[in-house]
């Protein structure tokens, strides 16, 4: 009996999103000591920089979570 030629397609990669997550907010929070740290030096053009930077990754960290909880409805349906 020759092999299936249609592969059963893998379903979504909870764990890589959730590793990216963690990963993002791994970032945020090193942006955000980086910016306490800026400001106890009295940097506040640097602080601000690493604010941002640390507002950039949060957002990037929930929207992450959001897929990866939306992906993990949609298998525990199946």
């Amino acid at each position: 009996m020759p092999a299936k030629k249609n592969p059963r397609t893998a379903g979504p990669d909870i764990q890589r999103d959730f590793a990216a997550h963690v990963e993002a907010s791994r970032r945020a929070h090193e942006w955000a000591e980086k910016c306490l740290a800026y400001r106890d030096a009295d940097k506040p053009a640097l602080a601000k920089n690493a604010e941002q930077k640390a507002r950039h990754w949060l957002k990037k960290a929930i929207i992450l979570e959001a897929q990866a909880s939306t992906k993990s409805r949609l298998v525990n349906r199946i």
